[in-house]
């Protein structure tokens, strides 16, 4: 399977079919699945449109309209969407992506396997990879556009989400991104043939994942609501002994 990041379609797939009969041809020449970064749109009907940012899953015969689209769920603040108040009120304001979040958690089947993706800082919610895991797809796939973070430690902190969503779900994980850090990650967590930033290159490799269903992804985080709950219940008793 090929891996492009996100946006790497620089425009909607749906005004761009030059982009989309090359990618068709691309994939069918070569017998090989791609999963391509780019932007979808529901159109409504008496006009209007909602926007998202879309990761397009093109077959082994480049066909890409039998596969679902994933729409990014988690959509950051202001940038794609002002938390709180509706899309339409900022329509005017350039800077504002008014992106919809996407309802639906699809799982590709390729010939390696079946996976979930990822867009961008999705890597940092726990809850997505572990629904993915949960339902069935044997490892993860990330892309992201790290370029707006330029030479700075923020890429290097935005990669080392996806060590813990390895180990939290023993699941391989494949990440492309925009300007770097392109990596594969085993399910222990262990990152090889990572890119440097802003190196233009291309990386190929084995991806290891395993079969392991850990707790973690079972029964959610109980750990977490366990200590909050501790900690509520000795606060609480700290509270009624200074009283008597």
């Amino acid at each position: 399977m090929i891996v492009w990041p996100e946006a790497a379609i620089p425009g909607y797939i749906k005004n761009e079919p030059e982009w989309d009969r090359a990618i068709t041809s691309f994939a069918r020449a070569g017998h090989t699945p791609m999963l391509v970064g780019g932007l979808d749109a529901d159109l409504h009907e008496g006009g209007g449109y909602t926007p998202y940012n879309a990761a397009f899953l093109y077959d082994s015969t480049g066909d890409r309209r039998a596969q679902p689209v994933y729409h990014k769920h988690y959509l950051v603040p202001i940038v794609e969407r002002v938390p709180f108040v509706p899309p339409r009120w900022f329509r005017r304001l350039s800077f504002f992506g008014g992106f919809g979040r996407g309802k639906d958690f699809p799982i590709f089947q390729v010939g390696v396997g079946r996976f979930g993706v990822a867009i961008c800082y999705e890597s940092a919610f726990e809850a997505l990879a572990r629904r993915y895991r949960r339902t069935g797809a044997d490892f993860l796939v990330n892309i992201t556009n790290d370029a707006w973070y330029g030479l700075t430690s923020a890429p290097y902190q935005h990669e080392s989400h996806l060590v813990l969503r390895a180990i939290e779900t023993r699941m391989g994980i494949i990440r492309a991104a925009n300007s770097g850090i392109s990596e594969f990650v085993d399910p222990l967590g262990r990152a090889f043939q990572s890119t440097k930033l802003e190196e233009k290159t291309i990386i190929s490799g084995t991806l290891r994942t395993s079969d392991v269903i850990p707790l973690y992804v079972r029964l959610g985080d109980w750990v977490g609501t366990l200590v909050v709950g501790g900690t509520l219940a000795m606060a609480g008793a700290l509270v009624a002994t200074r009283k008597k």
